[in-house]
Protein backbone atom coordinates (compact mmCIF):
# COMPACT_ATOMS: atom_id res chain seq x y z
CA UNK A 1 0.00 0.00 0.00
CA UNK A 2 1.31 3.34 -1.02
CA UNK A 3 1.12 6.66 1.19
CA UNK A 4 -0.92 8.10 -2.09
CA UNK A 5 -4.36 6.46 -0.19
CA UNK A 6 -6.72 8.76 1.75
CA UNK A 7 -5.57 8.68 5.49
CA UNK A 8 -7.95 7.92 7.96
CA UNK A 9 -7.38 10.32 11.10
CA UNK A 10 -9.31 8.83 14.19
CA UNK A 11 -6.67 8.53 16.86
CA UNK A 12 -8.46 6.89 19.87
CA UNK A 13 -8.12 3.36 21.87
CA UNK A 14 -5.48 2.36 19.72
CA UNK A 15 -5.68 -1.36 20.45
CA UNK A 16 -9.61 -1.69 19.52
CA UNK A 17 -9.50 -0.18 15.80
CA UNK A 18 -7.20 -2.35 13.69
CA UNK A 19 -7.86 0.16 10.62
CA UNK A 20 -6.28 3.22 12.15
CA UNK A 21 -3.25 4.71 10.25
CA UNK A 22 -1.60 6.46 13.20
CA UNK A 23 -1.77 6.92 16.64
CA UNK A 24 -0.67 9.33 19.09
CA UNK A 25 1.60 8.34 22.24
CA UNK A 26 3.60 9.43 25.23
CA UNK A 27 7.82 9.32 25.45
CA UNK A 28 8.75 7.03 27.81
CA UNK A 29 8.44 7.54 31.33
CA UNK A 30 8.56 3.71 32.28
CA UNK A 31 8.58 1.06 30.67
CA UNK A 32 5.88 0.25 28.60
CA UNK A 33 4.05 -1.61 25.26
CA UNK A 34 1.78 -0.81 22.99
CA UNK A 35 0.12 -2.10 19.80
CA UNK A 36 -0.11 0.48 16.77
CA UNK A 37 -2.39 -0.69 13.73
CA UNK A 38 -0.90 -0.01 10.64
CA UNK A 39 -3.89 -0.26 8.15
CA UNK A 40 -5.32 -3.70 8.54
CA UNK A 41 -6.24 -6.26 10.86
CA UNK A 42 -3.50 -8.31 10.26
CA UNK A 43 -0.57 -5.67 9.81
CA UNK A 44 0.54 -4.74 13.27
CA UNK A 45 3.49 -2.56 14.15
CA UNK A 46 4.97 -3.63 18.45
CA UNK A 47 5.50 -0.11 19.47
CA UNK A 48 8.69 -0.63 22.56
CA UNK A 49 9.35 1.96 24.21
CA UNK A 50 11.78 1.21 27.19
CA UNK A 51 12.73 3.83 29.71
CA UNK A 52 16.76 3.33 30.13
CA UNK A 53 17.11 3.38 26.46
CA UNK A 54 15.30 6.59 26.13
CA UNK A 55 16.94 10.04 27.26
CA UNK A 56 14.35 12.32 29.38
CA UNK A 57 13.29 15.07 27.16
CA UNK A 58 15.28 18.56 28.36
CA UNK A 59 13.07 21.31 29.91
CA UNK A 60 12.44 23.19 26.31
CA UNK A 61 11.10 19.78 25.15
CA UNK A 62 8.89 18.88 27.76
CA UNK A 63 5.79 20.55 26.23
CA UNK A 64 7.01 18.62 23.17
CA UNK A 65 6.35 15.10 24.84
CA UNK A 66 3.14 14.30 22.46
CA UNK A 67 4.22 12.28 19.35
CA UNK A 68 2.62 11.33 16.58
CA UNK A 69 3.39 8.33 14.02
CA UNK A 70 1.86 9.00 10.94
CA UNK A 71 1.36 6.01 8.11
CA UNK A 72 0.14 7.96 4.91
CA UNK A 73 1.40 11.22 2.84
CA UNK A 74 -2.08 13.04 3.27
CA UNK A 75 -1.32 16.75 4.60
CA UNK A 76 2.49 16.42 4.86
CA UNK A 77 4.95 19.94 4.76
CA UNK A 78 7.23 18.28 2.06
CA UNK A 79 9.66 21.71 2.25
CA UNK A 80 9.61 20.25 6.18
CA UNK A 81 10.98 16.87 4.92
CA UNK A 82 13.59 18.08 2.71
CA UNK A 83 14.72 20.45 6.25
CA UNK A 84 14.64 17.19 8.08
CA UNK A 85 16.76 15.20 5.93
CA UNK A 86 19.01 18.19 5.23
CA UNK A 87 20.20 18.53 8.92
CA UNK A 88 19.87 14.61 9.75
CA UNK A 89 22.85 14.77 7.39
CA UNK A 90 21.41 12.90 4.39
CA UNK A 91 20.91 14.00 0.79
CA UNK A 92 17.73 16.23 0.45
CA UNK A 93 15.87 16.29 -2.77
CA UNK A 94 13.91 19.03 -3.42
CA UNK A 95 10.23 19.02 -2.04
CA UNK A 96 8.78 17.76 -4.77
CA UNK A 97 11.11 15.09 -5.42
CA UNK A 98 10.42 14.13 -1.99
CA UNK A 99 6.87 14.08 -2.46
CA UNK A 100 7.18 11.88 -5.37
CA UNK A 101 9.61 9.45 -3.49
CA UNK A 102 7.56 9.02 -0.42
CA UNK A 103 4.36 8.77 -2.61
CA UNK A 104 5.47 6.06 -4.86
CA UNK A 105 7.15 3.92 -1.22
CA UNK A 106 5.27 0.81 0.23
CA UNK A 107 5.60 2.09 3.51
CA UNK A 108 6.17 5.39 5.07
CA UNK A 109 6.23 7.05 8.18
CA UNK A 110 6.59 10.60 9.56
CA UNK A 111 7.36 11.33 13.62
CA UNK A 112 5.69 14.42 14.24
CA UNK A 113 5.15 16.72 17.59
CA UNK A 114 3.39 20.09 18.31
CA UNK A 115 5.96 21.81 15.54
CA UNK A 116 5.87 19.45 13.23
CA UNK A 117 7.90 16.57 11.64
CA UNK A 118 10.81 15.48 13.17
CA UNK A 119 11.73 11.94 11.88
CA UNK A 120 10.96 10.28 8.56
CA UNK A 121 11.71 6.59 7.05
CA UNK A 122 9.92 5.16 3.68
CA UNK A 123 10.67 1.93 1.81
CA UNK A 124 10.05 0.49 -1.36
CA UNK A 125 9.24 -3.09 -2.24
CA UNK A 126 7.88 -5.40 -5.18
CA UNK A 127 5.81 -6.94 -3.09
CA UNK A 128 7.30 -10.60 -3.72
CA UNK A 129 11.23 -10.80 -2.07
CA UNK A 130 13.35 -7.78 -2.16
CA UNK A 131 12.86 -4.17 -0.71
CA UNK A 132 15.00 -1.55 0.18
CA UNK A 133 14.68 0.99 3.21
CA UNK A 134 15.32 4.82 2.46
CA UNK A 135 15.25 8.70 4.16
CA UNK A 136 15.72 7.15 7.95
CA UNK A 137 16.41 10.47 9.34
CA UNK A 138 15.81 11.88 12.69
CA UNK A 139 16.43 15.67 13.68
CA UNK A 140 19.50 16.14 15.62
CA UNK A 141 18.05 17.26 19.02
CA UNK A 142 15.39 14.27 18.41
CA UNK A 143 18.38 11.69 18.52
CA UNK A 144 19.13 9.15 21.15
CA UNK A 145 15.48 8.78 22.37
CA UNK A 146 14.34 5.58 20.18
CA UNK A 147 13.04 7.49 17.69
CA UNK A 148 14.77 5.99 14.59
CA UNK A 149 14.39 2.51 16.42
CA UNK A 150 10.96 3.25 16.12
CA UNK A 151 11.25 4.02 12.54
CA UNK A 152 12.68 0.98 11.74
CA UNK A 153 11.01 -1.68 13.71
CA UNK A 154 7.72 -0.17 11.56
CA UNK A 155 9.37 -0.51 8.40
CA UNK A 156 10.57 -3.89 8.82
CA UNK A 157 7.07 -5.15 10.18
CA UNK A 158 5.59 -3.86 6.76
CA UNK A 159 8.40 -5.26 4.52
CA UNK A 160 8.65 -9.19 6.85
CA UNK A 161 9.42 -12.52 4.91
CA UNK A 162 11.54 -10.17 2.17
CA UNK A 163 15.30 -9.62 1.63
CA UNK A 164 15.81 -5.75 2.63
CA UNK A 165 18.72 -4.03 1.70
CA UNK A 166 19.84 -0.22 2.77
CA UNK A 167 23.01 1.84 3.03
CA UNK A 168 24.21 3.51 5.91
CA UNK A 169 25.69 6.73 6.15
CA UNK A 170 29.28 6.05 6.91
CA UNK A 171 29.78 5.13 10.61
CA UNK A 172 26.17 4.93 11.28
CA UNK A 173 26.26 0.80 10.38
CA UNK A 174 26.59 -0.20 14.02
CA UNK A 175 22.71 1.50 14.48
CA UNK A 176 21.27 -1.19 11.67
CA UNK A 177 23.44 -4.08 13.09
CA UNK A 178 21.08 -4.15 16.05
CA UNK A 179 18.12 -5.44 13.70
CA UNK A 180 20.20 -8.08 12.03
CA UNK A 181 21.41 -5.87 8.80
CA UNK A 182 24.92 -7.04 7.62
CA UNK A 183 27.57 -5.70 5.40
CA UNK A 184 27.69 -6.80 1.84
CA UNK A 185 30.68 -8.20 0.16
CA UNK A 186 29.81 -7.41 -3.01
CA UNK A 187 27.12 -5.11 -3.17
CA UNK A 188 27.57 -2.58 -6.21
CA UNK A 189 26.08 1.02 -6.95
CA UNK A 190 25.70 3.43 -9.53
CA UNK A 191 24.95 6.72 -7.98
CA UNK A 192 24.15 10.03 -10.17
CA UNK A 193 27.27 11.94 -8.46
CA UNK A 194 29.66 8.83 -8.42
CA UNK A 195 32.47 11.48 -6.97
CA UNK A 196 30.14 13.31 -4.53
CA UNK A 197 29.60 9.69 -2.77
CA UNK A 198 32.82 8.23 -3.33
CA UNK A 199 33.91 11.62 -1.63
CA UNK A 200 31.56 10.76 1.49
CA UNK A 201 33.01 7.59 2.20
CA UNK A 202 29.96 5.21 0.10
CA UNK A 203 32.25 3.78 -2.40
CA UNK A 204 35.78 2.85 -3.08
Amino acid sequence: MSCSHAPITHKRKIASFPSLRYHTFQLPRENRSYLSPLGSAHDYFFVREIHGAVKQPKDSDRQMDDITLKFDCEGIDWLRIHRVIYKAGLTAYPPDLLKRAFEGSRAVIFVLNDSGVIATGRALSDGAYQSVIYDVAVLPEWQGRGIGRQIMESLLERISGQNIMLYSSPGKEGFYEHFGFRRLRTGMALFKKQREMQKKGFTD
